[in-house]
């Protein structure tokens, strides 16, 4: 898997690895099934840079380097 910028973590939900790095653009969550020959795609971006990451229940919690904290569903469509 080639990560997308500057790795800060990684969560696993339903057989899916989420990889959230910061990039030169703010960050990347990318999505790679757990599989022989998965691909990583990108699942979602957003503008901010990402300190921390968090897993509560369904949901990826980001906190930026103000600490703002922010929401990701995962699995869904949003």
């Amino acid at each position: 898997l080639e990560v997308a910028g500057d790795p800060v973590g990684f969560v696993v939900k339903d057989y899916v690895f989420y990889v959230v790095s910061n990039t030169e653009d703010g960050f990347c969550i990318q999505s790679i099934m757990h599989s022989d020959g998965g691909v990583a795609s990108v699942y979602r971006t957003g503008d901010v840079t990402v300190a921390s990451i968090g897993l509560d229940g369904t949901d990826l919690t980001l906190t930026d380097t103000d600490g703002k904290a922010y929401t990701v569903a995962l699995g869904g469509t949003q």
